[in-house]
């Protein structure tokens, strides 16, 4: 991998080893050295804010939302390596997309206008369509709808996760699509009530709906729109409640999939072109790839789906299309600077290219063999955590710690990316770009989650016991098999990775001995309450919006779990290789002898979940439909109730990294 390091850092390093000899000047120290020191902001006290800490530096440096966040080294690697890429004509096009962001201007109501005419939709300004212009389709619709936020699918493969997919599940022995109703944008910002909109009571529906509109109007110096059409808004308001309890039916469904083919599927479902459908998740292979014995997974019951299209059916198109454009107005406003969603949609697109890159240039036999080693004293430390719970019956924790010592890990990715000609095809079918970047045409081309995201979405496969690594987070600053890459960064990076994804090993587990407690365990409802409390009492606030959002820590109880516990046997297992390894003299960073090693461990954990993104976008967007904590919340949460952490800063009791009141739960365990 080529590395950019400090000049100065290693005039420091040498330096300092002259006076102290236990300082580490192998490039593998001296390279995270330069990192952690380009992002720590030590003017925090840690024991206020751990993540400000950690990260204060970095946050101030980034530009784009889409170079933000865990790897934000690697990223910035990525495009190092694309820059540098002179044989490869997908690299050329999308430095050609990167700097036509670089020209891009806020939206102003033109733009806003010139969108909507594309959706086909202008009923609720109370105007007619424009003259030519046919009525969407329901399939047209459901394209459009699908990217924001309405119902979506992702593809899943049989040989391992693509870096860009998302969400991974269990993979099966073919390939399938997923396909699920998603939440739409609407649901989060029901401020009167505190809570998503589909979980307050009908008849405050309406009242949720109008502040929404309103708030549109409000900000009509950048919409542009002075006032809605009545007739409009009534009907808008009567599809979304008719929508409502499909969504919370959803939410609330079992977690088991419904298999069928696409045949069976359009049997079912036959006002849909679910072809057409499917071939939006298929970016970068062949269209052909989609045919009516392609395997398709519905997440919950069928009859979910068949009720959400008999609204569809019954619904006037336009008031279909109102819906759409009413979510893309609030996307939009909620941040009308448009350089940073620019961006990340080109890094969407050309995706398969950054894929390529990680697969070539950052996964070797060495890091594969380094990632493996992190596991035993991981999954030691995992035994000990075990024994340590003994509200867990004897059988049960004997299952847990055979289900443990069977887990392999390894680092996926496709054999396609081995060579550029995929992201080259693709890169031809993308349109050069001309007027705004955003419009519908290029955002389909685009799957939801952006590239750097699932290039470090890890995941727990429960029928072959295998944690699958992606190539994207078995690097700096989460990871590197150099010499002498200091053991705090390997373990609080990876290592608590792993660890997490163990933890998940427990979420599903469908053959538990007889007497396993479950989740009607008293004692495991009061501790798991105690954490999701804790996550509650987060609140987010968006300013164009004029809202307040409340985190969901009911939703995002898994991930809390899993952060808990791996940061927790993470922690232990490095202990015991660095008194292993080193005795009572382990050796330090230049730059770093201030910092004892336990304090090192912490940083390097927090230091991947480094992100400056715009709260203001992710507020709206992702804070109670995620089941994934922010990424300030999963460092100053998952830290704040362990107690090494407190003890290592030497926090005062009650300060805000070190409360009274830990919280600490081993597992969810569902019963069966």
């Amino acid at each position: 991998m080529r590395l950019i390091f400090f000049p100065v850092l290693f005039v420091l390093a040498n330096a300092q080893s002259s006076e102290d000899a236990n300082v580490c000047v192998t490039p593998g120290c001296t390279m995270i050295a330069a990192y952690m020191l380009n992002s720590i902001d030590e003017r925090v006290d840690p024991c206020e804010d751990f993540h400000q800490y950690a990260c204060g530096n970095f946050m101030k440096k980034q530009r784009y939302d889409a170079l933000d966040g865990a790897g934000g080294l690697m990223t910035t690697q990525m495009l190092h390596l694309a820059r540098a890429d002179t044989t490869s004509s997908a690299a050329r096009r999308f430095w050609e997309h990167v700097k036509y962001c670089d020209g891009q201007k806020p939206y102003t109501p033109d733009h806003l206008k010139q969108y909507m005419q594309r959706f086909g939709a202008v009923t609720l300004l109370g105007q007619p369509l424009p003259a030519g212009q046919k009525q969407p389709s329901l399939t047209d619709l459901g394209l459009l709808t699908q990217f924001y936020g309405t119902m979506s699918a992702s593809r899943r493969t049989a040989s391992g996760p693509y870096v860009h997919t998302f969400p991974v599940g269990v993979f099966t022995k073919k390939d399938t699509y997923e396909i699920f109703l998603a939440w739409p944008l609407y649901q989060y910002l029901c401020n009167e009530y505190k809570v998503n909109i589909w979980r307050v009571k009908a008849d405050q529906v309406e009242e949720c709906i109008n502040s929404m509109l309103d708030g549109i109007v409000e900000l009509n110096a950048v919409s542009g729109i002075e006032s809605l059409d009545e007739k409009a808004r009534k009907k808008l308001i009567e599809f979304v409640q008719k929508l409502n309890p499909m969504l919370r039916k959803m939410v609330d469904s079992s977690p088991k999939p419904t298999e069928l083919t696409v045949k069976e599927l359009k049997a079912h479902l036959p006002n849909f072109d679910w072809v057409k459908f499917l071939q939006y998740h298929t970016v970068g292979r062949p269209k052909s790839s989609v045919t009516d014995g392609t395997t398709v997974q519905l997440r919950g019951a069928l009859q979910i789906y068949k009720e959400f299209f008999d609204v569809l059916d019954a619904a006037e198109p336009l008031v279909v299309a109102d819906f759409v454009v009413w979510q893309w107005l609030l996307r939009v406003l909620i941040s009308p600077d448009r350089d940073d969603p620019c961006v990340n949609t080109a890094i969407q697109n050309f995706d398969k290219l950054f894929e390529h890159y990680l697969a070539t240039d950052l996964r070797s036999a060495a890091d594969m063999k380094g990632a493996n080693k992190l596991l035993g004293p991981v999954v030691a430390a995992f035994h000990e955590i075990l024994d340590e719970n003994t509200w867990i019956e004897t059988d049960t924790r004997k299952y847990m710690k055979a289900r443990l010592n069977g887990i392999r890990v390894d680092i996926g990715y496709n054999s396609n990316a081995l060579d550029t000609r995929m992201a080259d095809a693709l890169a031809e079918e993308l349109p050069t770009p001309t007027g705004p970047y955003n419009t519908v045409a290029q955002l389909m081309l685009a799957e939801k989650a952006r590239w750097l995201a699932a290039g470090y979405l890890e995941s727990y496969d429960e029928i072959s016991a295998l944690a699958v690594i992606p190539p994207g987070i078995v690097t700096v600053p989460m990871y590197s098999s150099l010499p002498g890459f200091p053991l705090e960064v390997n373990y609080g990076g990876l290592g608590m990775v792993l660890a997490h994804e163990l933890t998940h090993s427990f979420d599903e587990i469908s053959d538990l001995p007889a007497g396993n407690p479950g989740n009607d365990s008293d004692e495991f409802t009061a501790k798991l309450g105690c954490l999701i409390e804790q996550f509650g009492h987060y609140e987010h606030t968006n300013e164009y919006l004029n809202l307040t959002i409340a985190n969901n820590g009911t939703l995002q109880q898994t991930e809390i779990i899993a952060d808990s516990n791996g940061i927790r046997a993470a922690f232990r297992a490095y202990r015991k290789e660095r008194n292993r390894l080193y005795g009572k003299n382990p050796p330090k960073l230049p730059g770093f002898q201030h910092l004892t090693n336990d304090q090192l461990f912490f940083v390097g954990m927090a230091q991947p979940w480094c992100g400056a993104r715009d709260e203001i976008i992710s507020d709206a967007d992702g804070v109670l439909k995620d089941v994934h904590p922010h990424a300030e919340l999963r460092v100053k949460e998952g830290l704040r109730h362990l107690e090494e952490f407190g003890q290592a800063f030497k926090c005062p009791r009650d300060s805000p990294m070190n409360p009274a009141k830990k919280c600490r739960v081993l597992r969810i365990i569902r019963k069966h």
